[in-house]
């Protein structure tokens, strides 16, 4: 079955792969797999393409959960357990958020440069983002603008570091 649901590439592939799988192992009509098929919009990864992922790619999503969920789940799980530690890894995660977002609220990273907007994003970022960022305009602060010359209305400039 896993090679059914990673390795359909279109939605016709997964559907017919899913149609030869169930033929090959007798398992037409089996009615937690039929379950499954009709809810394949939000679980198969092909059938997921049109959601937002913030810009990670497939490998980062899957890996990272995989990673995640191993920690709660193995492959010899029942489907009880799987239910029971699925819940399990979802309160984790929320623990783990609040404590983050605790974090965040109680402390303050202080800003690298003068900048008014480093300032602003002190205040909105949370403290991962807002590392991220600093680490941006540490990079910047030692870059110069020069003019170089004037265009069609337009003023070329050189930036080195």
């Amino acid at each position: 079955m896993s090679r059914v649901v990673w390795n359909s590439y279109t939605k016709e592939a997964f559907d017919k792969n899913w149609i030869d799988f169930l033929r090959k192992y007798g398992l037409r009509g089996h009615k937690w797999l039929s379950e499954l098929y009709e809810d394949r919009h939000i679980w198969i990864p092909v059938y997921l393409d049109y959601h937002f992922w913030v810009g990670m790619r497939s490998t980062q999503r899957s890996g990272s959960m995989h990673s995640f969920f191993n920690k709660f789940i193995t492959r010899n799980s029942s489907l009880r357990q799987f239910v029971k530690q699925y819940d399990n890894c979802l309160a984790s995660r929320e623990q783990a958020d609040r404590e983050f977002d605790a974090a965040d609220f109680h402390t303050v990273i202080p800003c690298a440069t003068k900048s008014i907007i480093e300032a602003h994003f002190q205040h909105v970022y949370t403290h991962e983002k807002f590392r991220e960022l600093q680490a941006q305009f540490r990079g910047k602060v030692n870059c110069i603008t020069r003019s170089m010359h004037f265009t069609l209305g337009f003023t070329i400039y050189e930036v080195i570091e």
